[in-house]
């Protein structure tokens, strides 16, 4: 089955070793040769432009339904590396049976990860299956392992933009992995954390106002852990003009620094900024006289 994915990948020689292919799909005397023939059918498709006969694909949602965990393992591969094979019906079937699949494996959070990875990618392409697609993933979200909610995370980004309406159900998803899981301190900052945190800067003010609770305790969470990253969420606060929460976020960051003199510098930048978002909530209050207040306070720091 292998030596048959890679012979049709040659155009000449597909339609010989298709017939093969699909009887030993449905070799119901052997789970090992069927589990190879779905990974040989994606080898086989892999450059064509063509998708494969509709057969083909209904066999594999068939095989979605195995229960032998190598076989639709397999075919839960398949959905996730081929979403572009499956019409609307077929689509619906698929995600249908990978939902099933996401209660069964609820438990393990690295099985998990594909079966995910596969709703999201199948129901991507319809908009009416993708409220369904975040729910199904939603159900199991999050996993409990720092990795595996990472990719989660990291594909929800890919699955909706910032701009669409179900950016209000992903958002709440993002924030909680920055929230609970700390950045990797001893390599450059991760290109992934920063994304999600510019996803969140790009969503629209409607959209921002209904997720921003869930927002600022994620925020708090992660000051008072990590003090540098969650300027993040600060510049995100101040990016919708809700100041109040920057200034919360940033004293608390503040606070949570240990009580050290290498630290004193960096607490006294973040107690600025602090300062400053309490002077923009004052004047959002057309309250000059905490403004005029909080800019003496400043002076008489700096004097210190």
């Amino acid at each position: 089955m292998s030596l048959l994915g890679e012979l049709g990948k040659e155009y000449e020689l597909r339609p010989r070793a298709l017939p093969l292919m699909m009887r030993a799909l449905m070799d119901y005397g052997s789970v090992w040769v069927r589990a190879k023939a779905i990974r040989a059918a994606i080898e086989m498709f892999s450059y064509s432009r063509t998708a494969p006969p509709a057969n083909l694909v209904d066999t594999i949602i068939v095989h979605l339904r195995d229960t032998m965990v190598v076989v639709h393992k397999a075919a839960v591969d398949a959905v996730r590396r081929r979403p572009g094979w499956f019409n609307e019906q077929q689509t619906v079937e698929a995600l249908q049976s990978l939902a099933v699949h996401l209660h069964v494996y609820r438990d393990d959070p690295f099985q998990l990860e594909s079966i995910c990875d596969a709703v999201l990618s199948v129901g991507r392409g319809d908009e009416r299956l993708k409220l369904f697609s975040l729910r199904s993933v939603e159900s199991v979200y999050p996993t409990g392992e720092e990795h595996v909610d990472s990719n989660i995370a990291k594909e929800l980004t890919h699955f909706c933009q910032p701009t669409e309406r179900l950016a209000v159900l992903a958002a709440p998803k993002i924030a909680y992995f920055l929230g609970q899981h700390d950045r990797d301190r001893y390599n450059s900052y991760s290109y992934d954390r920063k994304r999600m945190f510019e996803w969140l800067h790009e969503m629209p003010t409607e959209s921002f106002q209904r997720v921003a609770g869930d927002l600022l305790n994620s925020a708090k969470q992660l000051a008072e852990r990590d003090a540098w990253e969650c300027c993040h969420f600060a510049s995100l606060f101040s990016r919708f003009g809700v100041f109040q929460q920057e200034r919360e976020v940033l004293e608390t960051a503040s606070q949570s620094l240990p009580d050290e003199p290498r630290y004193d510098e960096f607490r006294s930048e973040l107690n600025q900024l602090a300062s400053n978002a309490a002077a923009n909530v004052d004047l959002l209050t057309d309250d000059i006289s905490g403004e005029a207040s909080n800019v003496r306070q400043e002076k008489r720091d700096q004097n210190e």
